[in-house]
C-alpha cells in the first residue's frame, strides 16, 4: 500500500482553513474514493478523506462557516469563510446590540447590527445629560436618543416663545404668557400692539407705545389739539397733532410761572412773554452790581434785592460825590468816606492852606515875620471842650494868633 499524504488545518475563529491537495501519485490506487470527490461551495475536504468511500460532500466533506446564517445578536464576517463551523461563535461577531451601555448612553440604530463588543466601540451619548442653551428646553421624545455628532443643541432641544422674535412688521409682540411654549411662530408666541389698533378721530398712538402688547396698554391718547393750557401756559401751535394731554406736552411756558433765579426778580411786563430763563422773564438785581461799586461808590448791601444795574441805583456814594455848603470843600481822600453829609463829608475852604503850615507848640509870638504866616497852633476851647485850630499872623509887629475863629479840618 502506498502511503497516502494528507494535510489540512482547521481554525475556529478567525483564522481561514488551509487545505492542501494530496498529489494523486501519493495515494493507493482503490483506497479512498472520497479522494477524487470534488467538495462543493461552502465544503473542504474532510481530514482524513483520502481514506473515506464516499462520493458526496455529506461522506467526504465537512461544512464551512461560508454555509452558515449568524442569528440573534451576531453578524457574518467575511474574515471567517473558510473556517470549519455551523456555530455563532464559530462563524460570526457579536454586534453592538448585545452590549450594555452605561447610564445616558445608547446604542444608535445604524451600530445596532456592527459588530463590537464594548461600550467604547458600541455606545454613543444620549439627551439625558445635553444642558440646553438659555431659552430653550429638552425634547421629551429625544430624552433617550443618542444626538447626531456635533448636533446636541439642535437634535436635544427645542427653543421657546421666549427666543422667538414676533414679527413687528405685521404689529405683533411677544405675549409673555406664551414665553414657555415650544413649537415657536407667530401664532403660538405673539399678540397684536398697539400698531394694528385704529384710534377714533382726536386721537393717536404714541410712538413710544407701537410696538406694545395692545391688550395690557392704553393705545389711543388724545392729540394736543385739543389740550386747553392752564394758566400761565400759551397754546404750542406746532404740537397739534402730537400725542399728548398736559400743558408740560402741548403748550409753551409763559414768564408768568417762571421762577427767578437767586439774584435775578420778575419782571412785570414780561409776565406774558413765552420764556423759561431769567434774561427772558427777569431784572437783574443790585446784588449782581455789587462788585462793579468802586471809585466814588461803595458796595451797598442793603440794596442787593433792588432791581437795577447802575451805580446810583445799587451803590453807596462817597464824600467825593458830596456837594459841600458854601464856605466848605471836600476832605481829603473823600472817596474812602462813604457819607453824604457837611460834617462827614467837608471841611472848612482854609483847610487846604493850613495843611501846608507847620504847628508850633509854643505859641506864635516867638515866631519871626517870614515864618509867622507859615504856622498854626492848636488850643483848647473852654467852652466847647474841643481842640482849635488858629492860624499865626503878623500883626502890630510881632506874630499872634489871627483870631479867635478855629478852623476845623479833617485829620
Amino acid at each position: 500500500m502506498k502511503q497516502v499524504l494528507a494535510a489540512a488545518a482547521v481554525v475556529f475563529s478567525s483564522q481561514p482553513v488551509l487545505a492542501l491537495k494530496v498529489p494523486a501519485s501519493l495515494v493507493d490506487e482503490g483506497e479512498g474514493d472520497c479522494f477524487a470527490h470534488a467538495c462543493g461551495t461552502g465544503y473542504i475536504p474532510k481530514f482524513n478523506h483520502h481514506t473515506l468511500k464516499g462520493d458526496s460532500d455529506m461522506e467526504c466533506c465537512q461544512q464551512t462557516c461560508e454555509l452558515f446564517t449568524c442569528t440573534g445578536n451576531f453578524v457574518a464576517n467575511q474574515a471567517y469563510k473558510r473556517n470549519v463551523g455551523k456555530t455563532n461563535e464559530q462563524c460570526c461577531d457579536q454586534t453592538c446590540a448585545a452590549v450594555k451601555c452605561p447610564v445616558g448612553k445608547k446604542v444608535p440604530i445604524d451600530l445596532r447590527e456592527s459588530a463590537g463588543k464594548t461600550a467604547e466601540e458600541c455606545c454613543k451619548d444620549t439627551c439625558k445629560d445635553v444642558q440646553c442653551a438659555p431659552f430653550t428646553v429638552p425634547i421629551g421624545a429625544n430624552k433617550n436618543e443618542v444626538y447626531p455628532d456635533g448636533d446636541a443643541q439642535s437634535f436635544c432641544c427645542e427653543p421657546t416663545c421666549q427666543a422667538y422674535t414676533c414679527d413687528i412688521m405685521k404689529g405683533l409682540t411677544l405675549d409673555i404668557a406664551k414665553a414657555h411654549l415650544t413649537r415657536v411662530s407667530d401664532e403660538t408666541c405673539c399678540t397684536a400692539t398697539c400698531s394694528s389698533v385704529v384710534c377714533p378721530t382726536g386721537y393717536k398712538t404714541h410712538p413710544a407705545k407701537v410696538n406694545m402688547d395692545a391688550r395690557k396698554t392704553e393705545c389711543c391718547e388724545p392729540l394736543c389739539s385739543s389740550h386747553v393750557c392752564g394758566a400761565g401756559w400759551v397754546t404750542d401751535i406746532s404740537k397739534a397733532a402730537a400725542v399728548g394731554n398736559t400743558d408740560e406736552v402741548c403748550c409753551h411756558r409763559t414768564c408768568e410761572i417762571f421762577q427767578c433765579s437767586a439774584g435775578w426778580a420778575k419782571n412785570p411786563a414780561a409776565s406774558t412773554n413765552i420764556g423759561v430763563d431769567d434774561l427772558t422773564c427777569c431784572l437783574p438785581e443790585c446784588i449782581q452790581y455789587q462788585p462793579k461799586c468802586t471809585g466814588d461808590f461803595a458796595p451797598n448791601p442793603d440794596a442787593n434785592k433792588t432791581v437795577g444795574q447802575t451805580a446810583d441805583v445799587c451803590c453807596k456814594k462817597s464824600c467825593s460825590l458830596y456837594p459841600c455848603s458854601t464856605g466848605t470843600v471836600n476832605i481829603p481822600d473823600a472817596k474812602s468816606v462813604v457819607a453824604a453829609t457837611d460834617d462827614a463829608c467837608c471841611e472848612d475852604f482854609r483847610c487846604p492852606t493850613f495843611r501846608k503850615k507847620t504847628e508850633v507848640k509854643d505859641g506864635c509870638n516867638q515866631l519871626s515875620k517870614d515864618a509867622c504866616e507859615k504856622n498854626y497852633v492848636k488850643l483848647k476851647n473852654t467852652h466847647t471842650n474841643k481842640t482849635d485850630t488858629l492860624a499865626c499872623k503878623w500883626t502890630m509887629g510881632f506874630c499872634q494868633v489871627h483870631d479867635l475863629e478855629p478852623i476845623s479840618c479833617a485829620e
